[in-house]
């Protein structure tokens, strides 16, 4: 039998800045490599910018092949732009292609799916950097018309790509992130200790995980902090760990006033790797994740699979990853955060959703995702015959 050629544009793993999106594109790739070892039906191409193309090997696959794009990476997004690329089949070959960072390349012989994490740009443009938000506003539903599949992260997604951008409901498939729960399990006090004091932290704390951007809601989230009682916040400070964002000025003025204020405010004074993650969750008394909007929610999964109770709002899709293991709140009342930081510290509470948490988070698994590209969209693409 004829193998299955599965190109997967590996630009987000090659690029300077190793973003969100590229951190999901590893674990499904990584997912999609185990399964190619049992279906030997299937053949995974990775393909990059030729100069790029070495950053590969950081990654330790081992059997997945590489193939370059004789383009620099600038060119390709100049070109993106102007709605100008080439067909990219015709470098590359016919096969099924997978894009999982908003855009595409038209194909000529071949079929795509393209994945659309969310659109934020779209439904709270007021959170998203203007020229940034003008560029996706211009070129996603471009990218959306021109994939036979659109994937997305959860079902709240799926029915805001479905509205905004008209497609059909049979288009548009939930492909959820997973959790690598070889790198994200409860750690040992040891541990725990070590990465505290090499982080400069100090005593209990409650943990926030994510850009330091207004869609967080964070400047709500301190005043709620600020709002708990004395002896309350003179044990536990508030641990904030994200690059910075967009507008994020207020949002440090917050910090800063907090900590004038004699608050424990937290924040390490350098950047904290996926690897130091979990020793951080494992020792903090709650994930505090209060979003106005939110395309996923990877915190409040990587907290639960560390044992750490979760405080989420009940915006979509936090109820949907979270379900019954986390403790909610809304996110538009400090009132109703700060009596949701209190509820988490009650033992009873705690013991609850750390069970549930635990089995929630084998709802969400690399593997799991990789099987619905592998059994259900491949077989599609194979069996219809129409755009890329």
């Amino acid at each position: 039998m004829k193998k299955t050629k599965l190109f997967i544009d590996a630009d987000p793993l090659v690029v300077d800045h190793f973003s969100g999106v590229g951190h999901s594109l590893l674990g499904m790739v990584k997912a999609l490599e185990r399964r190619q070892q049992i279906d030997q039906n299937i053949e995974i191409i990775l393909f990059a910018p030729k100069r790029r193309l070495h950053k590969l090997n950081e990654w330790g696959f081992q059997s997945v092949q590489y193939r370059g794009i004789p383009l620099p990476r600038r060119g390709i997004m100049a070109l993106q732009r102007r709605h100008m690329l080439p067909p990219l089949d015709l470098w590359l070959g016919k096969g099924i292609y997978f894009f999982p960072n908003f855009l595409n390349w038209p194909l000529l012989y071949s079929k795509s799916i393209t994945m659309i994490h969310d659109i934020s740009f779209e439904v709270h443009p007021e959170f998203v950097d203007p020229p940034n938000q003008k560029f996706l506003s211009s070129n996603v539903p471009y990218a959306a018309k021109r994939s036979y599949i659109i994937a997305t992260v959860s079902p709240n997604a799926k029915c805001e790509i479905e509205e905004y951008y008209k497609e059909k409901s049979s288009k548009v498939k939930v492909i959820p992130n997973g959790i690598d729960q070889t790198l994200f399990y409860k750690r040992d006090k040891e541990e725990i200790l070590r990465k505290k004091a090499q982080y400069g932290i100090v005593g209990d704390y409650f943990i926030f995980v994510g850009n330091i951007e207004p869609r967080k809601n964070l400047i709500r989230m301190i005043n709620a902090y600020k709002a708990l009682p004395k002896n309350i916040t003179d044990k536990i400070g508030l641990l904030l760990i994200g690059g910075g964002g967009w507008q994020d000025k207020e949002i440090n003025n917050a910090m800063y006033q907090a900590r004038y204020e004699g608050y424990k405010i937290l924040r390490p004074y350098k950047y904290v790797p996926d690897s130091d993650l979990p020793a951080l969750y494992s020792g903090s008394k709650a994930l505090i994740y209060p979003p106005i909007y939110e395309g996923f929610g990877m915190p409040p999964l990587e907290a639960m699979a560390c044992q750490t109770p979760v405080v989420s709002t009940k915006v979509e899709p936090l109820p949907w990853v979270v379900g019954d293991a986390g403790v909610y709140v809304d996110p538009l009342s400090e009132e109703s955060i700060t009596k949701g930081m209190i509820e988490i510290l009650n033992e009873k509470t705690r013991e609850q959703v750390v069970k549930k948490g635990l089995r929630q988070v084998e709802e969400f698994s690399w593997d799991r995702s990789a099987r619905v590209i592998i059994e259900e969209l491949i077989p599609k693409l194979q069996g219809n015959e129409g755009k890329s």
